[in-house]
């Protein structure tokens, strides 16, 4: 039964399979020398390792291996930070990228581009359930594999390509229970309503700017409400009370998973103030999505098209942008899975772009039903050829998104300066403590200690000095600098390291920080 079945999918199967290692390519080429390994990185994986660490603990103590704080100070020497309340699921991807790859700085690297791989599977099963047509569910995935978007997040350490992988595993079974169906016939399938919630909570846990995405599926009930028949009230709260179940379940259970975590940490000596999941969703809230509203810029307002112009490219803008046209020309909107599919792409790109919520990662999680759409858009073009042409115009398209995808290879190529400095302090047998630099979570991840971060030491220093394009001479990092004997200089490539071009950061020259070198990490020798 099984070997019929490949038999009868085959080129659906190979085609994937082509499409996924293609993508895996991009996704993983050079993955474990990469340069990118910054501040938030390191902060990720430092509290994804605590996470990791804690059951090996707990283990070996019930076993009676040693007392708590001997084995804590063993397998947590002294690099302590979690609790990080606003994207909790991605902390446990890191916990699991270390208990798997090891402790190294590629370890997130490797699970996010697993997570890209993964996404683009739920996506292609999303477009063939929607259309029916393999072919056009091959497009679709093909297109969400090479896009900038997906490359930038899969080779970087972002939340949102978690959140993304959340968002279209709930589509697809929100999508199941609206395919073929009527709104009220829809009710009959909650397992299909509660399943999508509980991915959505793990999205909403994962990046809160998804609250933009969970909007647009608000907006898409209330107009299946509005279209079906009169009287059908119940039925709109029963749905929505089956989504909100399990959502809320989840995000109830990460609060209080954390919060057992923090008290477990605390209990085996490392002090920590408890700081709800909920009030750090409220900050965030509060500062950048409904504080962005009140500053929005012109510029911002076409932040994401700019975004998926440039990571992207131009005919894969065309595509998306389109697509309300060829929506209402085809009369899809008689299809509820693609009506849904249509609200909440289209909904997140104006939400984020009328707030001003000007983050390039956001985007991740929904470039992959931004795919679909543009493959829509892009197969209904091409339906419209005669025949004679349209393999000739499939293939020159192809080429051409191609030659759009914003990759370059030399930034893949570039070598962070950073691990090389730790190596070199390490070497010279430096105390942790005693280093003071404001990428402390990088060195304190390198050197599996917790290094300086206060002004707070009366010995020597060893400041570590990187260029800051807003520091000025009076700050104190330049004074110490004036101070201090130089001791090592080391490469530092420009940039922010990424796959895509248009991540490539090329400050303004150091003209208020003349100690500073743009492409240079220096270590200087201070006594205090």
């Amino acid at each position: 039964m099984m070997i019929e079945k490949i038999k009868k999918h085959k080129m659906e199967i190979f085609g994937l399979i082509a499409i996924l290692l293609m993508a895996g390519f991009f996704y993983f080429y050079n993955i474990t020398q990469k340069g990118l390994f910054g501040y938030d990185e390191a902060f990720q994986l430092l509290t994804g390792n605590s996470y990791a660490q804690i059951p090996k603990i707990g283990v070996n103590y019930l076993l009676g291996r040693g007392a708590l704080g001997d084995l804590t100070a063993k397998y947590l020497p002294g690099n302590v930070f979690f609790q990080m309340s606003t994207r909790p699921p991605f902390a446990f991807l890191n916990a699991l990228g270390i208990m798997i790859f090891g402790y190294h700085d590629y370890s997130i690297f490797v699970m996010d581009g697993i997570l890209g791989l993964g996404s683009i599977i739920v996506l292609y099963f999303i477009a063939q359930k929607i259309t029916k047509n393999y072919k056009l569910a091959l497009l679709s995935a093909f297109l969400f594999g090479i896009s900038g978007y997906q490359i930038y997040a899969a080779r970087g350490a972002f939340s949102t390509i978690l959140a993304g992988f959340f968002a279209l595993c709930g589509s697809f079974f929100y999508i199941r229970n609206i395919d073929d169906k009527s709104y009220k016939e829809g009710l009959n399938l909650k397992s299909d309503l509660m399943i999508a919630g509980f991915f959505w909570g793990l999205m909403f846990a994962s990046h809160y700017s998804s609250l933009f995405f969970l909007m647009s599926v608000g907006i898409f009930e209330i107009l299946m409400f509005y279209l079906s028949a009169p009287g059908s009230f119940k039925i709109f709260f029963k749905r929505l009370a089956f989504l909100a179940i399990s959502f809320l379940g989840v995000v109830f259970f990460i609060e209080i998973l954390l919060q057992l975590i923090s008290y477990l940490l605390m209990k085996v000596g490392y002090p920590h103030r408890v700081v709800s999941y909920f009030y750090e969703l409220r900050r965030f809230f509060r500062g950048d999505l409904v504080g962005d509203m009140y500053n929005i810029k012109p510029q911002d307002l076409w932040f994401y098209g700019r975004m998926i112009n440039i990571l992207n490219g131009l005919p894969y803008l065309i595509l998306f942008l389109i697509s309300p046209v060829v929506f209402f020309w085809k009369k899809y909107r008689h299809n509820l899975s693609l009506v849904f599919v249509f609200f909440v792409a289209m909904g997140m790109f104006l939400f984020a772009s009328l707030n001003g919520f000007a983050v390039p990662r956001a985007m991740v999680q929904i470039n992959g039903l931004v795919s679909l759409l543009a493959a829509l858009v892009f197969w209904e073009i091409f339906h419209l050829l005669k025949k004679n042409y349209k393999g000739f115009a499939y293939f020159l398209f192809i080429i051409l998104l191609i030659f759009q995808m914003r990759i370059n290879w030399g930034i893949l190529n570039l070598k962070s300066g950073y691990k090389e400095v730790a190596e070199f302090l390490s070497k010279e047998n430096i105390p942790a403590e005693d280093i003071y630099t404001e990428t402390w979570p990088i060195f304190s991840f390198y050197l599996n200690k917790k290094t300086q971060i206060f002004n707070n030491n009366a010995r020597t220093i060893y400041y570590v000095a990187e260029y800051h394009e807003n520091k000025s001479v009076d700050s104190y990092d330049f004074n110490i600098i004036s101070q201090g004997e130089l001791l090592a200089t080391f490469d530092n490539p420009i940039g922010r390291f990424s796959p895509v071009r248009a991540e490539v950061w090329v400050p303004r020259p150091p003209t208020k920080w003349p100690a500073a070198e743009l492409d240079k990490i220096k270590i200087y020798k201070v006594h205090r």
